[in-house]
């Protein structure tokens, strides 16, 4: 069972939980950008919190099915819909064999997770199976065969436009600043930026 990538979206890639315990050989934890979620959306499907899930940013791939499959797209309330019907971001559905999932853009949050039951088949990469690129046209997703009943969380992912401190750890360049001017500063998130993956 798969689904085929037809369009891969702006920056859509694999993840789980990422790779801790490496950051010693120079590897930074990655995976998802907003576990709460990751684990939601791989809760509604019946998996373990950290089930491997395509993350979407900004906007969405598509997805063609070659057979059953149980899925959610959770997080931020993207448009969704296949070639055949409309669906509803955060709660359950089930793909059919030729059908198209698309995924569109958001008004509001940056990712959602498209999870499906039992998780995304990906390459185990120092413990994880965190995507080192994100997808391209053609490439093919593996999945088991599943379908899967209406589920949904009546609570809809809130965000918080209010300021807030984060916490600072030195790194390797701290040096080039005074510490004093750049942890005095507030910076902005926009949609511009992204996490940096390189092509090996």
């Amino acid at each position: 069972m798969s689904l085929r990538v037809l369009h891969p979206g702006l920056h859509s890639l694999i993840v789980d939980f990422g790779r801790p315990g490496s950051r010693s050989l120079g590897v930074p934890v990655g995976g998802a950008a907003d576990r709460s979620s990751l684990m939601l959306g791989n809760a509604l499907v019946g998996n373990e919190p950290n089930a491997p899930a395509l993350e979407i940013t900004l906007a969405g791939p598509v997805l063609q099915a070659d057979g059953e499959v149980g899925c959610v797209v959770y997080g931020a309330p993207f448009d969704v819909s296949t070639d055949r019907r409309r669906l509803s971001a955060g709660k359950t559905f089930t793909l059919q064999a030729g059908e198209e999932l698309h995924i569109g853009g958001t008004e509001r949050g940056a990712r959602a997770y498209l999870c499906v039951h039992g998780g995304f088949e990906s390459a185990v990469v120092l413990g994880s199976c965190s995507a080192l690129e994100p997808l391209r046209d053609g490439d093919v997703l593996r999945c088991r065969e599943s379908v899967m009943g209406a589920r949904f969380v009546r609570a809809e992912p809130t965000g918080n436009d209010k300021p807030f401190a984060l916490r600072v750890v030195a790194g390797a360049q701290a040096d080039w600043f005074e510490a004093a001017d750049f942890l005095t500063q507030e910076f902005t998130v926009t949609p511009a930026t992204r996490r940096r993956h390189t092509r090996p």
